[in-house]
């Protein structure tokens, strides 16, 4: 079975610097697939690459096809980044905010079905959604860069580090959602820190060192591996 998403042999380089070492990973449809490591791993420019913004040497493929390049045209073809630090238009809108992300939208009669539905998924954002972006709480900016990655109708969300500043509370509510997008058929990149919590809600997991995938598995597998636990979760003994 030809994986819905699949990298072969992917390496990037900052100038004489490389990053990524050929990296090999498959992404089944509907799957939350999630990539943890340290600082500095490499896993930002992973989805960078993914998501059409790096180039690349080696292969990915998307619906069995070359992924798209540059970035605009990966969002045409369904490929949604929602980017660390959330990196929404502080100075217009909620609704402003909402209405660029239509932009890579096929059939525009659908934007008011997609502003509804991320409305309902996030009310607070109707309530506000004539202030400014900037003036909304770091959850709420998060609430809102992710739904104006949904306003687009994607295929494949590629989310790097949502969880990034968030307090304790406000994380748990978007690891919810991001389950809740697995359950309306979503399949998901996700690349995070908090790998407990990334390892729960994923089918599949990679782990990422120094450019290089060291281990891959079930959430549960990783979750439970000895060497993840001390490196990953702060487990001392085991």
């Amino acid at each position: 079975m030809v994986a819905y998403l699949s990298l072969h042999d992917v390496c990037v380089s900052y100038g004489r610097n490389q990053v990524l070492h050929n990296i090999s990973m498959n992404v089944e449809k509907g799957q939350i697939v999630t990539v943890i490591g340290a600082n500095g791993a490499g896993k930002t420019t992973l989805i960078n690459a993914i998501s059409g913004a790096l180039r690349y040497s080696g292969q990915i493929r998307f619906k069995d096809s070359p992924a798209p390049f540059p970035a605009y045209k990966a969002a045409r073809a369904g490929i949604v980044q929602i980017p660390e630090g959330r990196r929404i238009f502080p100075n217009i809108s909620v609704a402003e905010n909402l209405t660029l992300g239509a932009y890579a939208l096929k059939d525009k009669s659908q934007f008011a079905s997609r502003l509804e539905a991320v409305y309902k998924l996030f009310p607070i954002l109707e309530e506000r959604k004539d202030q400014a972006g900037g003036s909304l709480s770091g959850g709420e900016q998060q609430m809102l860069a992710i739904s104006r990655g949904l306003m687009s109708d994607p295929e494949l969300i590629l989310l790097d580090e949502p969880s990034l500043g968030l307090a304790p509370l406000i994380i748990q509510e978007v690891f919810e959602l991001i389950k809740s997008l697995k359950e309306q058929g979503m399949t998901i990149v996700l690349v995070e820190q908090n790998a407990k919590m990334a390892l729960e809600i994923a089918d599949w997991a990679y782990v990422l060192e120094n450019g290089v995938f060291v281990a891959e598995g079930s959430g549960k597998e990783l979750l439970a591996d000895d060497v993840v636990r001390r490196a990953y979760l702060g487990v001392k003994e085991v």
